[in-house]
């Protein structure tokens, strides 16, 4: 019994140290400070169009897609996961999401992009955490710079 608390503990240490580490600066700075591109020319059912699109390229699932809003998702893998275990027990799930929210602007379309994670655990409740990590800001850039934004 005291070889598996240890071996919790040495886990629980190795995943909470990883977080400590020093995060990577931001690629750009923003107006809003969230991730955000400019499509030029585009609607934002154009915009909306072309992420829906790459969510399914890469894996994610569509959850829904309207008015120039995307929602998609997946589960959670690799770290999240592991950590989500570690936190809430083995039962627990995590599902990570991605909302692209395209308005018009001027000539074309701004879209912004939010990450987050929800927890459901293991005997029901819910929790939600928005990523806002440098390294997710990054992630989103280059995901709204890969489908054309500016």
């Amino acid at each position: 019994m005291r070889h598996i608390l240890a071996l919790c503990v040495s886990a629980f240490l190795v995943v909470a140290l990883a977080g400590c580490a020093a995060q990577q600066p931001k690629m750009v700075e923003t107006a809003s400070g969230k991730p955000e591109a400019f499509f030029e020319g585009k609607t934002p059912d154009e915009v909306a169009s072309l992420l829906a699109a790459s969510c399914i390229q890469r894996g994610w699932m569509v959850d829904s897609s309207s008015g120039g809003n995307v929602k998609c998702s997946r589960p959670a893998s690799g770290g999240q996961d592991f950590a989500v275990q570690m936190m809430y027990g083995a039962g627990a799930q995590a599902t990570q999401y991605l909302n692209f929210f395209a308005i018009k602007a001027g000539d074309g379309t701004k879209a912004y992009a939010q990450s987050m994670v929800e927890v459901i655990k293991q005997f029901g409740g819910r929790q939600a955490v928005q990523l806002d990590t440098n390294e997710a800001f990054n992630s989103m850039m280059e995901w709204l710079y890969s489908v054309g934004g500016k």
